[in-house]
């Protein structure tokens, strides 16, 4: 069973976790800062909560992707189905540079390791400016609803995680700290005009 059909059984359960996470964007949106960004990507949006936040609450022209195409119910019950899609995040359908503001909250250790990479290049590609990640290192409190596999399939240390965002080329805008064993990140694309200003 590949992974996307793992994903789409899960969301047809009904029971999947993102389902049950509006209030932790909320709580996400409220505490970051967002204001200012004109265009943002919500990469594995799961149900379009933080587009919707973005949207209504923060004026940003938000879109999301996710890979389930189990998903595309939920987006429609939040009114967010003309700007989600189902796609990949190792082939983002955007043109290059085209979101201020990226976001990738809980999903990373839901990728495979051989993917990982490519899932950061396409990122840093499709953003101009600011990015925000956190990344799990441990194992989900819950198993999947159908089959009680483990969701976490990617678990790293910290400092695995920060270099391969090295490797791939961001920046940091503050430094990555872990909360409840949860890592968080801010980063930028580079500025290429200064790339070697410390060199």
């Amino acid at each position: 069973m590949t992974e996307v059909e793992r994903y789409n059984e899960a969301w047809a359960t009904g029971d999947y976790a993102p389902l049950k996470g509006f209030v932790t964007v909320r709580c996400l949106y409220r505490t970051h800062y967002f204001n200012g960004y004109k265009k943002l990507l919500d990469v594995g949006c799961g149900p379009g909560a933080a587009v919707k936040y973005h949207r209504e609450i923060g004026g940003i022209e938000a879109y999301g992707i996710d890979f389930a195409e189990s998903a595309i119910d939920t987006w429609k019950k939040c009114d967010v189905e003309e700007y989600c899609s189902v796609a990949s995040a190792e082939d983002i359908p955007f043109k290059s540079n085209e979101f201020d503001m990226v976001t990738c909250t809980d999903v990373l250790e839901h990728i495979p390791e051989d993917n990982v990479k490519k899932t950061f290049d396409e990122m840093l590609r499709v953003g101009n400016k600011d990015f925000f990640f956190t990344i799990a290192l441990e194992k989900a409190q819950h198993g999947m609803p159908h089959d009680g596999s483990e969701p976490h399939i990617c678990i790293k240390s910290a400092e695995w995680w920060i270099e391969r965002m090295v490797d791939s080329g961001y920046w940091f805008t503050a430094i990555p700290y872990v909360a409840l064993n949860t890592l968080c990140i801010q980063a930028r694309k580079p500025d290429v005009s200064h790339k070697h200003r410390y060199h």
